[in-house]
């Protein structure tokens, strides 16, 4: 990281903030940016969900055969199976914790189906079964879990599963300077500058830019000190 000092520049603070200011919102962009691949804004206790349009039989991102179907407030038990039955679509199983139906369809027409399913006023949405998976990047450094509670707010967690930033950006930290023998930060210092002192010796003499120097990009999953946002840059 290119480090800069400069303790007595009256636009410090300003370019603190700013630098800030752009960690965090290039961070809530990955997660947001994540978030928005499942489509539109759901109605308060939907679950989430694919938009149809981006899913195919051939993905086997669901099971095949199946929907589910989730009825609006007030339909009853009986007014659902009739309107299943109606359509001549067979009740798997009703699951009650999330108070929606398991239904069959015709294998390679559940898009057909719940696109059909939705039209009817009585059905919140009909949707394929689809299949997740548990997301597999979550830090082991010493101090994430506890104390880095930022992170998995802002959607970290989901965001690191599709990149965790890259060896070929280098971040400018324009701050107090940075400790040059950091055990999370020592191997990926490049040459920087004190600008109070006209040098090429930029350590950290506040402590507070080898803070968001390890906000930034600290070395991490190397079960110690903290976790950085863009941990490859």
């Amino acid at each position: 990281m290119r480090t800069l000092r400069s303790l007595r520049s009256p636009l410090l603070p300003a370019l603190v903030a700013m630098v800030l200011a752009v960690i965090f919102i290039a961070s809530s962009m990955l997660a947001v940016g994540d978030a928005a691949a499942f489509g539109a804004p759901l109605l308060a206790g939907d679950q989430p969900r694919l938009p149809l349009q981006h899913v195919s039989v051939q993905s086997q991102a669901f099971v095949p055969g199946r929907l589910v179907v989730k009825f609006r407030p007030g339909i009853s038990f009986i007014q659902r199976r009739s309107r299943l039955e109606a359509e001549g679509i067979a009740l798997q199983k009703y699951l009650s914790p999330l108070d929606v139906d398991l239904v069959s369809v015709p294998v390679g027409q559940e898009l057909t189906w719940a696109r059909k399913l939705e039209e009817d006023p009585s059905v919140l949405y009909a949707e394929p079964d689809y299949i997740a998976h548990i997301l597999s990047t979550k830090p082991n450094d010493t101090y994430y879990a506890t104390y880095q509670w930022n992170m998995p707010h802002i959607g970290l967690e989901t965001a690191w599963d599709t990149t965790t930033g890259s060896s070929d950006v280098t971040i400018a930290i324009v701050d107090t300077g940075v400790d040059l023998t950091h055990p999370d930060l020592s191997s990926k210092i490049v040459s920087g500058y004190d600008f109070v002192n006209n040098d090429s010796d930029p350590s950290d003499d506040e402590g507070h830019g080898t803070h968001v120097a390890g906000i930034a990009a600290a070395a991490t999953n190397n079960n110690r000190g903290v976790a950085g946002v863009s941990w490859n840059s």
